[in-house]
């Protein structure tokens, strides 16, 4: 064909289609070959109506060969809010690649969530080559902890796992309390806490749940607690029995926002640093430096004087990168749920 095929769509937010099945029968034979889960269990915020997203595809012969998933969330911090579009599940059938089908509906998906207001669109992939031409770069800031059974420390309390029937209503009140997060509903978050392969486990005081880590996703985020709440020291004391008792054979990984009161997980860290948080392309460069602005007049900062000259440099002077720029960068941090 000499040109790109029509773009389809299904939007999850609405009453099921005829195609939603087969598209489905796509993507878990293109993404998860090898499990029994499908996608759309592994990533409900999109894949279904809490609060749902968009599938973007297109088809050869009455079947998809090429897909992406976007939907719009607003983050919200203590100090600033701002939409942001989160792009994932990209897919294209190997007979049909190198065809710029892929390029065409990221293309799209983004041009989509930019009407729809969003500052920012994010995605998560090893190769970021491939999406920096793009326009997408490695962005943000987050600090990274590897752990080990030797490192952690010796808990004075039990952690258990979440009883889902009860313990769903302190998660979700814990989340709540971070300082910058997507906003989600109670109903998103029970979604969430069933998503397979996810171990959710919970801390105790005075018979009131007081901290939760979450660790795997699907096939996301193996080994990693990707999500935590409650004050630090409880989730150290969460982690460390965890490590020791349900994971002595294993390392695990923690995410944690780039907070100089998150550095305190270095105490039971074998090794730690600062990293980039995603794949980030900039859809209002005017909206971004606004609300970076506001942040830094109400944190009493002054904005440094760098030359912004393309879309890289501003990402690089707003959000930072690799742990450069972290005292004036913008205190943007995704939940690993929150990744499609």
């Amino acid at each position: 064909m000499n040109s790109l095929p029509q773009i389809k769509e299904i939007d999850y937010r609405a009453p099921g289609s005829d195609e939603r099945e087969g598209l489905f029968s796509f993507l878990d034979k293109q993404l998860r070959p090898s499990v029994s889960f499908s996608l759309r269990e592994e990533y409900p915020s999109v894949f279904k109506n809490t609060p749902g997203g968009k599938s973007l595809f297109v088809c050869h012969d009455g079947k998809p060969v090429s897909h992406v998933a976007y939907t719009s969330r607003l983050y919200q911090h203590s100090l600033f809010e701002m939409k942001v579009g989160l792009v994932g599940s990209v897919a294209t059938h190997e007979a049909h690649r190198r065809r710029g089908l892929a390029t065409e509906l990221l293309g799209e998906a983004c041009e989509r969530l930019k009407q729809e207001g969003c500052v920012l669109a994010i995605l998560w992939s090893d190769q970021p080559d491939f999406y920096k031409s793009l326009g997408f770069y490695r962005s943000g800031l987050e600090l990274n902890f590897s752990l080990s059974p030797q490192s952690v420390l010796v808990s004075k309390r039990k952690a258990r796992l979440m009883r889902e029937a009860q313990d769903s209503k302190a998660i979700f009140d814990l989340y709540q309390r971070h300082e910058g997060r997507i906003i989600r509903s109670f109903t998103e978050m029970e979604c969430l806490l069933k998503i397979p392969e996810l171990q959710v486990f919970v801390t105790e005081k005075d018979g009131s749940v007081d901290s939760y880590i979450a660790i795997n996703k699907g096939l996301d985020f193996p080994l990693t607690i990707h999500e935590w709440g409650g004050n630090c020291e409880s989730v150290m004391e969460n982690i460390s029995y965890c490590q020791g008792n349900y994971f002595p054979n294993s390392s695990l990984n923690l995410m944690a926002p780039a907070t100089e009161q998150n550095q305190i997980f270095s105490q039971i860290a074998r090794s730690w640093g600062m990293g980039s948080l995603g794949l980030v392309k900039l859809l209002s460069s005017e909206k971004l430096l606004k609300t970076w602005h506001s942040y830094l007049a109400a944190s009493c900062l002054k904005t440094q004087q760098k030359s912004l000259k393309d879309e890289e440099s501003i990402l690089f002077a707003v959000l930072g990168r690799d742990g450069e720029n972290c005292l004036q960068a913008l205190p943007f941090f995704l939940w690993g749920f929150d990744s499609i």
